[in-house]
């Protein structure tokens, strides 16, 4: 059998090579220990000493769930439905299907003619409620009557809306106005 000396010097040269390629493994070096002096030292006034990043330091912030939303809980789940029973005629229409027909304005008391869908006119007054969303009536003005509803926002919170109608003008023939039902806004 014939041996091939070359492909053994290869091996051992590669062994041997590749052996030096690792990290060096060295001797833990002992620990000098330094003799403390009486004195202490004072630091110079132009050195300043900079915390460092490696030490834990504590925070002084806790967090304190209460009176916040859950962030887990779906958002649906927070808000409370109320069903409201109308007492008065005009609660049972949202305001967009309101409209505003006439103001009697120069008295102490102004009044407002408003238009519902079921084709009666309602008398109202200050305070009146109004909508389906709990409103009442705020201020009447010569062209305009306010109405605050309450309503949530996204986070939950109540709040209140203000919507205005508008008087607009609009000519009419006196035949045109003779078909006109009134109902009080009383109930």
């Amino acid at each position: 059998m014939k041996i091939n000396w070359e492909v053994i010097l290869f091996c051992l040269f590669s062994t041997v090579v590749l052996s030096g390629c690792g990290d060096p493994v060295s001797a833990p070096r002992p620990v000098e220990k330094k003799a403390k002096s009486e004195t202490p030292k004072t630091p110079s006034a132009g050195k300043i000493e900079m915390p460092s990043l490696f030490e834990s330091q504590k925070d002084s912030y806790t967090y304190n769930p209460v009176g916040k939303r859950d962030p887990f809980v779906p958002f649906s789940g927070e808000f409370v439905n109320f069903t409201v029973v109308a007492k008065t005629p005009l609660e049972k229409y949202a305001l967009s299907e309101l409209k505003l027909t006439g103001i009697i304005w120069g008295i102490s008391d102004p009044r407002a003619l408003i238009k519902a869908p079921d084709g009666y006119s309602y008398i109202v007054r200050m305070n009146a409620p109004i909508g389906k969303n709990r409103g009442r009536i705020s201020r009447i003005t010569r062209r305009e009557v306010y109405v605050e509803e309450e309503d949530r926002d996204p986070t939950g919170k109540e709040m209140i809306r203000e919507s205005v109608f508008e008087l607009k003008r609009e000519s009419k023939t006196p035949e045109e106005g003779e078909g006109l039902k009134l109902r009080t806004n009383d109930g």
